[in-house]
């Protein structure tokens, strides 16, 4: 028989709050609802409800004051609840693949986060308060559908990791800054100079360069242009008459 994930998950809050324990793992459940005895765990350090199915949170998860390390990546929230924000001692938050769009204001407000992880989400902008987030040291915004940085991110100065990748960023940014799917650019404040440079500047880097390929004729230009391009060669190749433009895709260089 299948056990309940309810069930399961209220023992094991009872088993916590019997036992005084300060970390709990109560992901993997697929749990679509949380006990409100979640609110008996005054001492819990450490929560980690990834991989569920959970919609919302109870009004008792507001009395974990000792909370500092929340995970709740990979559920079904819509909205993350304000009382989260509030917990006096939450410093991580990962909330990564929810179905959320917006984020509360007090998420912004409160300036002690140390890690966000804010990946897969529906964001399309951000607000000019996360620049006062200066313990932050962690922030992943990849995977959402962010088109621009705010320039209050400069003052981000103990920012250390950042990930950005697969938003449609209109400044681009170097590749070897972005990272990888898996692995954060340490390149954090290279990045937000980059920006605030942007910024200060009024515009943007074009991303491209112009070549101008000149020799005698008959020396190779249009072959060594065909094999920068097509990777082809053609040893009969007849003399160019005219002038030619052609695009070079050839990325980081």
């Amino acid at each position: 028989m299948t056990p309940d994930p309810y069930q399961t998950a209220l023992d094991r809050i009872r088993q916590a709050a019997d036992s005084g324990a300060e970390s709990l793992d109560l992901s993997e459940l697929w749990l679509t609802s949380l006990p409100p005895e979640i609110g008996q765990l005054t001492k819990l350090t450490q929560l980690d409800l990834a991989f569920n199915e959970l919609t919302e949170l109870p009004l008792e998860f507001s009395q974990l004051v000792c909370l500092i390390k929340l995970e709740l990546a990979y559920n079904q929230l819509t909205n993350l609840p304000e009382e989260i924000c509030k917990l006096p001692s939450l410093k991580w938050l990962q909330i990564s693949s929810n179905p959320l769009s917006e984020l509360p204001n007090t998420l912004w407000q409160k300036t002690d986060w140390e890690l966000l992880d804010l990946r897969g989400l529906r964001l399309k902008e951000l607000p000019k308060e996360i620049g006062r987030l200066s313990n932050l040291n962690f922030l992943d915004l990849g995977l959402n559908q962010l088109t621009k940085l705010p320039k209050e991110m400069a003052e981000l100065k103990s920012l250390s990791v950042i990930f950005l990748g697969f938003n449609p960023l209109e400044i681009a940014i170097p590749k070897k800054w972005l990272g990888d799917f898996f692995n954060g650019s340490d390149y954090a404040q290279e990045i937000l100079a980059h920006y605030k440079r942007m910024y200060e500047e009024g515009g943007r880097e074009l991303g491209e360069a112009r070549v101008l390929v000149v020799g005698e004729g008959g020396v190779g230009k249009t072959s060594i242009v065909k094999r920068l391009i097509d990777n082809t060669f053609d040893d009969k190749e007849d003399t160019t008459l005219i002038v030619e433009k052609r695009p070079l895709p050839l990325g980081d260089v």
